[in-house]
């Protein structure tokens, strides 16, 4: 039975990752920043050395990008700084850590056909982008025993940009989305499945995870409202500059490790399955 610490358990790949770890022969410790702050290296001292998990998964972050633009000391803090904590620890347990980073760590203006795997080298560009990049850094030089997990665009909680959409286009709002950003939608639900997997192996490294496929923000609005059953035209494209962080999950295929659906079909099945329960 593994005892698994899941950081920042209350995020979108956090949570998924705690609903489905609860239904297995697992112990389960899930903490967020109320129960213990990953920048704290003397919280995180105390709660890994009571507790002593033979899994960390780092779930925790600043995300939001204006925020991390206006303070890039706590864009650091948090998603470097914590990533190194908690990496310290895992270390010092002999633990396996997964680490979320994100699809942003790769340069956005590379053009519409451009698309990453995990050997592609990062040239990241926002402060959220590099803080995020400079946690990834931090944990290669820290230790082996690790799962660096890229994904795009998650959805599978209530805040996330089907509830947003879903929201404005209730209110009989338009939906402004850009036609030049693409990436893909990623159910949080698979992603936890695929890291489950990966915790039974010994196949370290960077993994990026992500649905089959990819489109514009616009096309992905588009896609959500017709499911919901509004009309497409209620989403209104814009230009925005061009931006493409379409990953490749070239490591899972190299592990044998079976990839994901099409995200059409994911988000159609997800929101069929979400609809009584108001998306």
């Amino acid at each position: 039975m593994d005892r698994i610490w899941i950081a920042g358990a209350n995020g979108q790949i956090g949570a998924a990752l705690a609903r489905l770890l609860d239904t297995m022969d697992n112990e389960l410790l899930c903490t967020d920043i109320d129960e213990v702050d990953v920048t704290d290296e003397d919280s995180v001292d105390t709660y890994a050395t009571i507790n002593r998990p033979n899994v960390i998964i780092n779930c925790s972050g600043t995300v939001d990008h204006r925020l991390c633009n206006e303070n890039p000391d706590e864009a650091y803090k948090v998603n470097a700084i914590g990533t190194r904590n908690l990496a310290v620890h895992a270390n010092n347990l002999n633990a396996k850590f997964v680490h979320i980073s994100t699809d942003d760590v790769f340069d956005s203006h590379s053009g519409h056909n451009q698309i990453f795997n995990e050997f592609d080298t990062p040239h990241p560009e926002t402060i959220y982008a590099k803080s995020k990049y400079a946690g990834e850094q931090i944990i290669q030089t820290l230790m082996h025993k690790y799962f660096i997990i890229r994904s795009s665009w998650v959805y599978g909680m209530k805040n996330d940009y089907i509830n947003t959409v879903h929201r404005l286009l209730q209110k009989g709002e338009k939906v402004s989305a850009s036609k030049n950003e693409h990436a893909v939608p990623t159910y949080s639900a698979d992603i936890a499945y695929v890291i489950e997997s990966l915790l039974h192996t010994s196949d370290y490294g960077i993994y990026h995870i992500t649905s089959k496929g990819s489109c514009s923000r616009y096309e992905y609005a588009c896609e959500i409202a017709k499911l919901l059953g509004y009309r497409q035209d209620m989403i209104v494209s814009v230009k925005t500059p061009d931006k493409c962080t379409v990953l490749d999950n070239m490591m899972l295929r190299l592990i044998g490790i079976s990839g994901l659906d099409d995200w059409k079909e994911t988000l159609r099945d997800y929101i069929s399955s979400s609809k009584e329960k108001d998306v």
